[in-house]
């Protein structure tokens, strides 16, 4: 197994929007995806498998800003502060690949929230699992005769669950000692279809076509109690594997995010996905697309006997990404963009 060094260099662009007095849950810039490529997906990332450097931040983990204008409950104008959410985030992970791929993970935040009025420090953890059964490649294990298309191109046809559960963690204080806020504790279960064809060469295998398909189903694990304030309930909340999950049918506890993307010759990416349920009136659209340098250096690398663009191919890739939410919410006309570079393979 080979280990990635990934550095990125991310620029984000997002339109201003009002910041309002805590409602169900403490420092909700938690929910807010960081990644620009996944976004485009409507960051439906906990069970499909993905080599972004953000894909951490979704199963087990999610990282965001916020804004800087503040209002009161009815959206009256109070002001404006210099705000400042972050949180850092330390993760470890494992793999086992032996037909079918398993992989865990666990991150601890350490998290600032600062919004003029409020100063909080808090720690959260996110745990999660996921499953990959690559099923094409298992028959051929088994018989001991890969499939190839008469072009020498190489299918694969994968299937992989994963569940996660976000921002565990103590309540926090912003005045009252006795009137204490949860942290949005989330339980996300979810599944995914990847298909596509490989092609093989001397050096490496080019991805001349792959299609991802995303559905996952997220429930906040709060409730009100007896006495009106708000207690964590056990994971998986009420999430219905069948008709949440698999059904991708959304309530008023519910929310489901669904994304698809395609994939060509390892150097065009283009994205779309969806958000439906609590808080969105309609759904919050999303979409996106990626440019890699990956296909033109393995190109060259066919074409020209070169050792430079040989290692160049196994080792570095240049990206640029855009995505950009669409629909009448809140987050509408964010846009996120980024230009990242990669070094793996050592």
């Amino acid at each position: 197994m080979k280990n990635h060094l990934i550095l990125i260099l991310t620029i984000l662009f997002i339109s201003t929007t009002a910041a309002y007095s805590q409602g169900e849950a403490a420092v909700p810039f938690l929910q807010i995806h960081p990644g620009p490529n996944l976004n485009a997906m409507a960051g439906a990332f906990t069970a499909l498998p993905s080599s972004d450097a953000f894909g951490q931040y979704f199963n087990p983990a999610q990282l965001g800003n916020f804004s800087k204008v503040w209002t009161d409950e009815n959206g009256n104008y109070l002001g404006t502060f210099n705000s400042k959410e972050v949180y850092s985030a330390y993760s470890i992970g494992m793999g086992i690949d032996y037909f079918i791929r398993f992989n865990m993970g666990y991150t601890l935040k350490k998290i600032h929230s600062d919004l003029g009025l409020h100063d909080v420090k808090v720690d959260a953890e996110d745990i999660g699992l996921q499953l990959t059964i690559p099923i094409i490649k298992t028959i051929d294990t088994f018989t001991e005769k890969p499939y190839l298309f008469p072009d020498g191109s190489i299918p694969f046809f994968d299937f992989s669950i994963g569940l996660a559960q976000s921002n565990n963690g103590t309540k926090v204080k912003y005045i009252d000692v006795n009137q204490l806020n949860p942290l949005p504790k989330q339980a996300k279960i979810g599944y995914a279809i990847s298909f596509g064809l490989n092609k093989e060469y001397k050096s490496f295998y080019l991805q001349l076509l792959k299609f991802d398909w995303s559905s996952e189903a997220r429930d906040i694990l709060i409730k009100t109690n007896d006495y009106g304030g708000k207690d964590y309930t056990k994971f998986p909340g009420d999430i219905k594997i069948w008709d949440n999950v698999f059904l991708g049918k959304s309530d008023d506890q519910i929310s489901i995010y669904q994304g698809w993307r395609i994939k060509l010759l390892d150097t065009f990416q283009y994205s779309q996905g969806r958000v439906k349920g609590p808080g969105y009136p309609a759904a919050q659209r999303t979409h996106g697309f990626l440019f890699s340098s990956t296909g033109l250096l393995k190109w060259l690398s066919l074409n020209f006997n070169s050792n430079i663009l040989k290692f160049a191919v196994n080792h570095f890739e240049l990206s640029y990404i855009g995505t950009r939410y669409t629909s009448n919410s809140p987050l509408n006309d964010t846009k996120f963009e980024a230009i990242s570079f990669s070094i793996f393979g050592f």
